[in-house]
């Protein structure tokens, strides 16, 4: 549970204290923007794949059942969450690394940018809320993965 803890505070800690703030300009001016994008890159899938691994590991403890309503909210938020991340990684987005030419052009946030900064998290937080209903792990990945999207919403 440590392990998991960890592995979220580094996720939530890289983006919250570097990215987008004094500290990335400096690193971008002492190394160079695709150095920087580079090592950023690798260390936010690496706390991804930490998460991961450590959520694999977490004793499952159930606090109470699934509601019955999970049966059926749980394919309709899997498809939401199919069809926001297959339009997160297609549609063109000004705000991903190295998409300032998007930019330029006159309606540069349009289709489900217009309406979300990361469409592409909205849809891993769709597909993953089902799990999190019965487990005593569940506040803690959920809140990690809401604070990122919540980080994404107030930037736009």
């Amino acid at each position: 549970m440590t392990s998991l803890l960890l592995a979220s505070l580094l996720f939530l800690g890289i983006h919250i204290v570097i990215s987008g703030t004094p500290l990335r300009d400096r690193l971008v001016a002492m190394m160079g923007e695709k150095a920087y994008q580079g090592l950023f890159s690798l260390l936010s899938l690496g706390a991804i794949v930490w998460m991961s691994i450590s959520y694999g590991r977490a004793d499952y403890v159930e606090l109470w059942p699934a509601p019955a309503i999970a049966v059926w909210l749980t394919p309709l938020l899997v498809f939401l969450a199919m069809l926001l991340a297959v339009i997160g990684l297609t549609t063109p987005n000004p705000t991903s690394a190295g998409a300032e030419e998007v930019l330029k052009k006159e309606h540069a946030a349009s289709g489900i940018v217009a309406v979300t900064r990361h469409p592409f998290l909205w849809g891993l937080l769709c597909g993953r809320s089902p799990t999190w209903w019965p487990t005593a792990i569940s506040p803690r990945c959920c809140c990690s993965a809401v604070s990122c999207c919540w980080r994404s919403l107030a930037r736009t």
